[in-house]
């Protein structure tokens, strides 16, 4: 993803988590109400605030970058920007929303899938993963000895 380099000045240096958390739990609300025009305006707004998010962490300053790093651990560890991706994805309704809407929708997606990928390098962690579901053990003649080994591999977290 191609963002031009612009020194985002107040916008940055104002950036505070809880103003995206409200505009997440507000999204959440608008779209339980199907109130469109105010989710798509919140799309539109979370996709350039991932650009601006971009933009801080691909700055010189180290004061932008701790501002891009700071937003983007608690985005990672809180969930709700992914949740909410999800829901969108899953409730999407081209015959009552625009399409310009779900290219802000991609657009959101691809941005934060972008800079979650560039965080985990970073940072060396994993933003998130379900843990394999569990599966019965069988004991005596049942079990295979391939069987055996997925097991352990599930237990000690191995590929």
């Amino acid at each position: 993803m191609s963002v031009p380099h612009f020194d985002v000045g107040t916008v940055g240096s104002t950036a505070r988590f809880e103003v995206i958390s409200y505009l997440l739990r507000q999204a959440a609300g608008w779209l339980e109400e199907n109130a469109y025009v105010e989710l798509e305006g919140a799309i539109h707004l979370l996709a350039e605030l991932a650009m601006v998010i971009h933009a801080l962490a691909q700055s010189d300053k180290p004061a932008d970058q701790h501002i891009a790093h700071t937003l983007l651990a608690q985005l990672a560890y809180e969930n709700e920007l992914v949740d909410l991706l999800v829901r969108l994805f899953k409730d999407f309704k081209p015959t009552q929303q625009s399409r310009a809407a779900l290219g802000d929708l991609v657009l959101l997606a691809a941005a934060i899938l972008h800079l979650f990928r560039d965080f985990s390098q970073k940072e060396g962690v994993v933003v998130a993963r379900k843990a394999p579901a569990k599966r019965k053990k069988k004991t005596g003649a049942a079990a295979t000895e391939e069987e055996r080994e997925e097991e352990r591999a599930v237990e000690t977290g191995a590929p």
